[in-house]
């Protein structure tokens, strides 16, 4: 019994600190800052709308300590869903780092028919970009079927599913978004 109550408390403790040490972006940190005033800015630059239900909003986020005057800038994607009883959405934050590497993600995912083809007889697969802020966009192929997906959020995540066509126009909106992060 004793050795049962010992591997249970090892096993809460480990998992404590695997919670602990979830490595976050440096936009997501900034945001959680507590005893400080922050002031958010939010730019929209674009709602995607989704396969079957929800969209995803792009939006540039500006955020300042106002007692410091420590400044930080990133992407905020946001996946909406409607339900029957009402809304949720989900949150990720990027940094601006981040969103250079999803451009380049994308740029990937946009050459992905070409590369793997329509042959319904390819096996499924699945390419996907995650971030430190739990955001996830990526491709499954099954049947030489192309759909997107984006998934927002840590805890009650929201996946939402685009179009394979929508691909290009994500990504010119992704290129304006960091434009203006850089500015």
């Amino acid at each position: 019994m004793k050795r049962i109550f010992l591997v249970l408390i090892v096993f809460i403790m480990g998992s404590i600190m695997v919670a602990e040490s979830v490595e976050t972006s440096n936009i997501a940190a900034f945001d959680s800052n507590k005893g400080s005033l922050i002031i958010k800015e939010y730019h929209s630059i674009a709602s995607v709308k989704g396969l079957y239900s929800g969209k995803l909003n792009m939006d540039v986020l500006f955020m300042q300590d106002a007692t410091t005057n420590r400044t930080i800038s990133g992407l905020r994607m946001e996946a909406e869903e409607t339900k029957s009883y009402g809304a949720s959405s989900s949150r990720s934050l990027l940094d601006v780092e981040e969103v250079e590497s999803l451009i380049s993600a994308l740029d990937y995912l946009i050459q992905a028919k070409t590369k793997y083809g329509t042959d319904k007889q390819q096996p499924y697969r699945e390419l996907e970009y995650s971030s430190k802020d739990s955001f996830k966009f990526g491709v499954f192929i099954s049947k030489a079927e192309y759909t997107l997906f984006s998934t927002v959020g840590r805890i009650g995540s929201t996946t939402i599913f685009l179009k394979y066509d929508q691909l290009p126009q994500i990504n010119q909106h992704l290129v304006s978004a960091l434009a203006k992060l850089k500015e």
